[in-house]
């Protein structure tokens, strides 16, 4: 394989070949060239070829140029894309915010190199690198200090949920342990605050994964759930819900393009939204989704966000992470920061700069201790300044707002948790 410079290890597509299937047909074409009377050149050795291979960019099959229409009535992934696209609570980019979406072209198929110029399925946000110089990173560094300086000390609220305690694992140790003390110190957080006297509640899980914060709901209020990830999973929880009685309704779709006030199974509910390490620009993508899911009389950003059987959110609570992974232009926090003359270069540094929070604690970053120090105090300094954006735009949708620390730092370096309640 010339292009990555490594050999194939696919065995032999029949007895007496040299080559596999897949490059059978690429070094027939090889071998014509070098034939005086040129016999199937054209057939082996261009793009159109009969067995020519393009690439099927839903589930990145090569597949013979001729057999590619054949190939998507039946594809898998396209089938699946085509039926997430008419769900009625697909919109695409709705909460994609004002980010920089550049179209893949995609199609029926992929040229080795090249790309179909046909239909969009995915879209991608540019990402501006922070090409500051030493004395503009100096003096940024001088303006988070500055920003923390006046912000409230993040208080902790690392309580658990006695409602969990039977569903705890049976020894307290080891990654069902960690898990377990988070979603049950994230759903104290929420029942402390009142979120959970009525069991007729729904609790929406946005970035679900296996779905165990919302499981662990269920089983512990007897709420329905209503899971969304936009990936699929093996051995979810979900049965451990439908078990304790609970409804679940598991949707598979990109938050970005997510109406969740026209998710059948939310219609006319109240619910809780809930998300534990919901990554990087996903935090801002959710947050937006459920901004639509106010009351009545709530007017975001000039537009009425009340329709009729639109569900409503009682509180919601997100454990951030991956702060390294944001993009300016889905960030809802982009007005506070404009305010404090931070654009989107120093928000591109400001977002590289978060990861040193995570990777000096555990010790993967070399260098010398006061070095470290620094960097773990300005990858704190950072996350805590995007967490603040996100905490000013959840307070401007008319909630209760705060940020604590809902779990020790040994369990987790992702220990900030946003909540955000409905006044009653």
């Amino acid at each position: 394989m010339d292009l990555i410079k490594k050999m194939c290890k696919f065995n032999v597509a029949r007895d007496g070949d040299k080559y596999c299937a897949h490059h059978q047909a690429q070094a027939r074409g090889q071998d014509a060239k070098g034939k005086e009377d040129g016999s199937h050149k054209e057939d082996w050795g261009t793009q159109h070829g009969p067995t020519h291979r393009v690439l099927c960019i839903y589930c990145k099959t090569w597949i013979i140029r001729k057999k590619i229409e054949k190939h998507h009535s039946k594809c898998p992934a396209l089938l699946r894309e085509k039926e997430r696209r008419a769900q009625p609570y697909y919109k695409e980019n709705v909460n994609a915010g004002i980010s920089n979406v550049i179209p893949k072209p995609i199609g029926l198929g992929e040229e080795r190199g090249e790309a179909g110029q046909h239909f969009v399925s995915k879209s991608s946000s540019v990402t501006v690198e922070p090409d500051l110089t030493e004395n503009e990173k100096t003096a940024l560094v001088v303006v988070l200090k500055a920003i923390c300086k006046d912000l409230d000390e993040i208080e902790s609220d690392t309580g658990l949920c006695k409602e969990c305690a039977p569903h705890a694992p049976s020894k307290p140790v080891g990654k069902a342990w960690k898990h377990f003390q988070q979603q049950s110190s994230i759903l104290a957080c929420l029942k402390s605050r009142g979120l959970f006297e009525d069991s007729k509640k729904v609790v929406l899980e946005l970035g679900a994964g296996k779905g165990g914060l919302g499981t662990m709901a269920s089983r512990a209020f007897g709420s329905d759930i209503v899971m969304v990830d936009y990936g699929s999973f093996r051995n979810t929880t979900d049965r451990y819900a439908r078990q304790a009685g609970a409804k679940v309704c598991r949707i598979q779709m990109d938050l970005k393009h997510l109406l969740v006030e026209r998710i059948p199974d939310l219609a006319g509910r109240s619910f809780v939204f809930c998300s534990k390490h919901l990554c990087g620009n996903a935090t801002d993508f959710a947050l937006r989704a459920v901004s639509r899911c106010l009351g009545p009389a709530k007017i975001v950003d000039g537009q009425d966000r009340k329709e009729e059987g639109t569900p409503l959110m009682e509180g919601l609570a997100i454990a951030t992470c991956c702060h390294h992974r944001c993009t300016w232009g889905s960030y809802v926090g982009q007005k506070w920061l404009k305010e404090l003359k931070i654009g989107e270069r120093k928000f591109a540094q400001i977002c590289r700069w978060a990861s040193w929070a995570t990777t000096v604690k555990s010790g993967k970053t070399k260098g010398a201790e006061a070095e470290e120090k620094r960097r773990l105090e300005v990858g704190r300094m950072c996350k805590r300044v995007l967490d603040r954006g996100r905490e000013l735009y959840i307070d401007s949708l008319g909630l209760e707002t705060t940020i604590v620390r809902y779990v020790d730092g040994g369990v987790t370096g992702e220990d900030k948790l946003l909540l955000g309640i409905r006044p009653r």
